[in-house]
């Protein structure tokens, strides 16, 4: 589909100040089976102003959340995108104008390259559908040093050291 120019410029910039490029994990616990542990891509706006959200959710999809504050605060809107296809065709249309969370959705497009490579049809299951197969323990180091990685890039607090030119 294509997309204005301006658009994705501007939804670049609002994932760059207000959004959150990032991978998430589970782990599953069953009856006589050993754990899983499972990964997805997300993607999530926070912001005061719906515009900026609705223009996310119109374009990409998602789900809008509404958290209300107390007395004189400002509630907060925000999207969240996390089926697979809309992160994937989201990341791919802002990434030219990312210019601070770059690195995150790089990571992230790769752990969805990833998942799709591993995802292969296998046979006919019950009532037609298709089987996938089920990665137990763990998904293989790729996806979790992945996710490791965007984890470190999205922590926050950390200090920059500035470097001082000598003249």
């Amino acid at each position: 589909m294509p997309y204005k120019i301006e658009d994705l410029a501007y939804i670049a910039g609002v994932l760059d100040s207000d959004g959150y490029i990032g991978m998430t994990y589970t782990i599953e616990k069953r009856h006589r089976t050993p754990p899983t542990k499972s990964y997805s891509a997300i993607v999530k706006v926070t912001q005061c102003k719906p515009q900026a959200i609705n223009l996310i959710k119109d374009m990409f999809g998602g789900h809008i959340y509404i958290m209300t504050k107390g007395i004189n605060q400002r509630d907060q809107t925000t999207v969240a995108i996390a089926r697979r296809e809309e992160v994937k065709e989201l990341l791919t249309a802002v990434f030219p104008y990312l210019r601070i969370k770059s690195e995150q959705a790089k990571l992230v497009l790769e752990y969805i390259r990833i998942r799709e490579a591993k995802r292969q049809k296998t046979k006919i299951g019950s009532k037609g559908r298709l089987c996938f197969p089920v990665f137990r323990g763990r998904q293989g180091t790729e996806e979790e040093t992945l996710w490791l990685n965007v984890k470190s890039l999205n922590q926050t607090g950390r200090r920059y050291d500035y470097a001082v030119s000598s003249a």
